[in-house]
């Protein structure tokens, strides 16, 4: 299988990615329509990232070992750099900005690398994070990820590649052991009681790169794609109201017990062809093709930075801090008002060009060292 980008799911994630910022930074009117349309989106993409994050699986192209040390060269050590850079800067952001001391960073440090979970085992005050801590969570899904690929690989060796059959046994088993952890045991650091449906997640994109489907002609034509694109996100939403949660980091997945599981697995494949068939049109329409492609291929930027940089806007259009305590307004007893709106809008807009920044600066980066190395 070739190992070239496919267009289509460089554009999906970069819509993800636009998606997870504004969910992160910008208030909506809690439980409005555009909450709802936001929040069953955000129970899509986890589900997609880590699906597309299994697409880049081939079986045999490396051993297990050697797909964990290079997932460790290529996701861990980028991310526990990047993250190590931000608390730094971030304990002297909050000395400056939030009246940190020494002990309130520790704390913040010690509740990013432990999570709550873990740290409320020590005292609950350890289980809660400051402003810092707040701003710097998005990463979990890193850290998780990780977590997921050290099983991932070997069930992947092991189930693709060889017939049908093993891969519906591997997942028929990895749904079987999700329930059972998801009803009886509570949430741990790191979401691992998810590892087994993060995991189903993976296999999934591993099958859809051995099927080749993705790179297959797409036959339909403007007017279908775009009726393909509605009716699955019409179905995607309604299987959110009867029971999606969004809430993957603290857990949730769902409000109906053991079928949560079920219908995680099922809103998948529905909402992927959905975002599949509107990538279609967007790289029908050339425009946003483009910028999306590229968001696309710098995720993990985004994802570990764009709330840091919230922060920093909020401040200084001195408005509310979106992650944490003030996630909607109506938290506090406020109503959203415009103008608390359109600054948190500004800020997200902030938050994606300064992630842009870093990003075409890496690019750079990138470009010399191909150069030094094409030099040697």
């Amino acid at each position: 299988m070739s190992a070239k980008r496919i267009e289509e799911l460089d554009v999906i994630k970069g819509i993800g990615m636009v998606i997870i910022i504004t969910v992160h930074l910008v208030y909506r009117t809690k439980a409005g329509a555009a909450d709802l349309i936001l929040r069953s989106l955000g129970w899509l993409f986890i589900a997609v990232y880590y699906m597309l994050a299994g697409y880049s699986y081939t079986n045999g192209k490396r051993t297990v070992t050697q797909s964990w040390l290079h997932r460790l060269k290529t996701l861990v050590l980028p991310a526990v750099s990047t993250e190590a850079i931000m608390l730094v800067i971030g304990g002297l952001y909050c000395a400056l900005f939030h009246g940190y001391t020494l002990t309130d960073w520790l704390h913040d440090v010690t509740v990013t690398v432990i999570r709550p979970e873990l740290g409320m085992m020590i005292s609950e005050e350890w289980g809660r994070g400051g402003v810092l801590f707040e701003n710097l969570s998005p990463s979990w899904f890193v850290w998780t990820l990780a977590w997921t690929e050290l099983l991932f690989f070997p069930l992947a060796q092991i189930s693709t590649g060889k017939g049908k059959a093993r891969w519906w046994i591997t997942a028929a088993a990895l749904t079987i052991v999700q329930i059972l952890l998801y009803v009886f045991v509570s949430p741990v650091s790191w979401q691992l009681q998810l590892v087994p449906l993060f995991t189903l997640f993976m296999l999934m994109g591993a099958k859809l790169r051995e099927s080749g489907l993705a790179e297959r002609e797409w036959k339909p034509g403007t007017a279908l794609t775009a009726l393909i694109a509605a009716g699955c996100f019409a179905v995607h939403f309604g299987l959110f109201m009867l029971g999606g949660d969004e809430s993957y980091y603290a857990g949730k997945i769902g409000l109906l017990g053991w079928q949560d599981v079920l219908l995680t697995i099922v809103q998948l494949p529905v909402g992927f062809v959905g975002m599949y068939a509107l990538a279609k049109l967007i790289l029908k329409a050339g425009a946003a093709a483009k910028p999306l492609k590229w968001l696309g291929s710098h995720t993990l930027i985004f994802l570990m930075c764009h709330c840091f940089f919230g922060m920093a806007a909020a401040d200084f259009l001195h408005t509310f801090i979106k992650p944490g305590a003030m996630w909607y307004v109506e938290n506090a007893g406020l109503t959203l008002t415009p103008e608390i709106f359109f600054k948190s809008l500004a800020g997200a807009v902030f938050a994606a060009a300064c992630c842009t920044g870093i990003g075409l600066l890496d690019d750079v980066f990138k470009s010399k060292r191909k150069q030094t190395a094409a030099g040697k």
